[in-house]
């Protein structure tokens, strides 16, 4: 019986997880291109302080 509420609990909290998964997809298809600058904008600010990005100047990028 343990087993069975410990399914539906861990049911419940994938499809919460996965309708949120799933919104974000659905906003990314209507504007592909924003949502691909956006993370490259993010990977560089990320990695920004990184060696490679230290020898790559990623602070310094502003455009794509």
């Amino acid at each position: 019986m343990q087993h069975k509420t410990i399914n539906r609990a861990a049911m419940r909290l994938m499809v919460i997880k996965g309708n949120g998964s799933l919104k974000h997809l659905e906003k990314a298809a209507l504007s592909p291109m924003e949502e691909n600058e956006a993370l490259l904008r993010k990977i560089l600010r990320d990695n920004k302080d990184t060696e490679f990005g230290r020898a790559h100047n990623f602070g310094s990028i502003r455009t794509i």
